[in-house]
């Protein structure tokens, strides 16, 4: 009798062990299957107006991805100014070449992209009107990678929303954008007219020929303390023109953009 009440005992204790060991994996499920997604906004009316907030968060991507290309763009790959630029129309333009080439690698300007993307979005972020919502984020990290003919943006960090008591994430590392852009060929072509500079001679047709292949356009401007000034864009990604502007300083591209050069121009707003 006595060995019955003892296996009963503890038959119970295990029974209790085993609803609290349930409870807490129902609870542990129930908390994290609401990353991404509005399962916890479970009112129609709350629900729409989650919706509406996510997918304003989630179209900043493409606005900072445009914003951070045009900002870089117009200082030749630099969210930060370099030690070598000039600043010309409020823009410090850096220099590729100054006796010797100071080009910026291909991660340098990854890295520059995506410190500018990172202000871009926490910027986008702070200014959509969040209704009866909370937002709250841990820094944005976010990885730029450029091609030839597309940049990926992709941010590892999660965006929790909530109201009263009800609360959801969005995971960001599971939303990557894929932007058009002709960056990587911009990069490309920039190298090719700095390596020029080294070279015993300027091969004009050969600049000329690497930006047809690569559907972009550069115009060449001396400036008056020495430098050139050069401009690389193209019209297919976007309805507007893109740009793509940085200095150089030697005397060997002097002679010939005083000249009419054989090499496809776009009008350039600042120095038409």
């Amino acid at each position: 009798m006595e060995k019955s009440v003892k296996t009963k005992s503890q038959a119970a204790i295990f029974i209790i062990i085993s609803i609290i060991i349930l409870a807490f994996i129902i609870s542990f499920f129930s908390i994290y299957s609401d990353y991404g997604n509005s399962n916890s906004f479970n009112t129609i009316p709350l629900k729409q107006e989650y919706e509406n907030l996510k997918n304003n968060i989630l179209g900043c991507r493409e606005v900072s991805a445009k914003n951070s290309l045009d900002y870089i763009g117009a200082r030749g790959g630099y969210y930060d100014a370099p030690e070598y630029s000039l600043n010309i129309e409020n823009k410090s333009l850096p220099y590729y070449y100054i006796d010797k080439q100071i080009i910026p690698k291909k991660l340098n300007i990854e890295e520059e992209l995506c410190k500018s993307y990172r202000q871009e979005f926490q910027n986008c972020i702070n200014n959509i009107d969040k209704k009866i919502f909370n937002l709250t984020y841990a820094r944005l990290n976010p990885k730029c990678r450029i091609f030839p003919k597309k940049i990926l943006f992709e941010t590892n960090s999660n965006i929790k929303i909530e109201q009263g008591k009800y609360s959801a994430y969005i995971r960001m590392q599971d939303f990557p954008l894929e932007y058009n852009s002709h960056l990587g060929n911009i990069i490309n072509l920039s190298g090719f007219i700095v390596k020029q500079h080294d070279d015993n001679s300027i091969c004009i047709t050969c600049i000329s020929n690497l930006a047809g292949e690569f559907d972009l356009y550069v115009n060449s401007f001396s400036l008056k303390n020495s430098s050139n000034l050069f401009i690389i864009s193209e019209n297919k990604t976007s309805d507007k023109p893109y740009y793509f502007l940085f200095l150089s300083k030697t005397n060997k591209f002097e002679e010939e953009t005083n000249k009419e050069m054989n090499i496809p121009m776009m009008p350039y707003a600042g120095f038409e």
